[in-house]
C-alpha cells in the first residue's frame, strides 16, 4: 500500500514503527512536534502529538508502548503515556546536538550519537 500523508509542517527527520505491532509509528520533525500514528482501514491516520521545545531529529520506540526522542538542544527523552498524558523523563542533556538515538536488541539500553 503506498499513500501520501503530510506528516509535519517543516519535514520529517525520523520515523520509528512499533516493534510490537507494524500498525503504529512515531515520527517527528522540524515543526517540534512528535506525532503518533496508527493504520486503520488500509489508511495510515494521525492519533496524537507531542509539542515540544526544540527541533526533534530522531524518535526510537521501544518494546513497551514508549519511546525515546533526541533533539538539537541535546536532550534525550523517554516518553510514556499516563491516562491520555503524554509523560516525560529526561534521560540525559548533552551540549551537542543530539543526531540519532537507536536501542539495543532486546531494549534494555538507548544509543545516542551526537553531531560531532
Amino acid at each position: 500500500m503506498t499513500q501520501k500523508i503530510q506528516g509535519h509542517s517543516f519535514g520529517v527527520n525520523s520515523v520509528s514503527f512499533n516493534p510490537k505491532n507494524e500498525n503504529q509509528f512515531v515520527s517527528c520533525g522540524n515543526d517540534s512536534l512528535i506525532k503518533k500514528w496508527e493504520e486503520k482501514n488500509n489508511t495510515w491516520e494521525f492519533v496524537d502529538k507531542i509539542e515540544t521545545d526544540s527541533i526533534m531529529k530522531d524518535v526510537a520506540y521501544s518494546d513497551n508502548e514508549s519511546f525515546a526522542s533526541c533533539s538539537e538542544d541535546g536532550s534525550i527523552i523517554l516518553w510514556t503515556k499516563e491516562g491520555n498524558e503524554w509523560v516525560k523523563k529526561i534521560l540525559g542533556m548533552n551540549e551537542n546536538e543530539i543526531e540519532k538515538i537507536e536501542w539495543n536488541e532486546n531494549f534494555s539500553t538507548l544509543i545516542a550519537i551526537d553531531s560531532k
